[in-house]
């Protein structure tokens, strides 16, 4: 359900007389809102439609909740949990590159396959 919390607040704080774009700021606060609607309701969508919550296939998946996709199992699998230890770098790229047409986008795992190094400096300098 989780999914679902943001892209409803979202669209009730966009939809209401205080979030009326008046101003060029305004306009860009609600597409940066409509993103992370996107984000928020996407997010565990699968490339194949084996996601949740509505069972999106292929380019119906919004491209920005397909990055943050990528990015949140890399995150996950390079972070230890109570469940798991932190898994390296060329664990984690080769699983998500073995995802690629199931859970992933082919075109971004390929975008993701040649900016790997810097997602691996990224994740050391913010290890825990």
């Amino acid at each position: 359900r989780h999914t679902r919390y943001w892209r409803d607040w979202s669209s009730d704080v966009c939809s209401s007389d205080l979030r009326t774009p008046h101003t060029a700021r305004d306009s860009r606060v609600e597409q940066a809102l409509q993103v992370a609607r996107q984000v928020a309701h996407g997010h565990h969508e699968n490339w194949d439609g084996s996601g949740y919550p509505q069972r999106l296939v292929g380019k119906q998946i919004p491209q920005a909740a397909q990055l943050v996709a990528i990015a949140d199992a890399y995150d996950a699998l390079r972070c230890a949990r109570v469940y798991k230890p932190a898994w390296s770098h060329d664990d984690a790229v080769a699983d998500i590159a073995g995802l690629s047409g199931k859970r992933f986008d082919p075109e971004l795992v390929g975008v993701f396959l040649a900016e790997a190094e810097n997602f691996r400096q990224i994740a050391d300098q913010y290890r825990d």
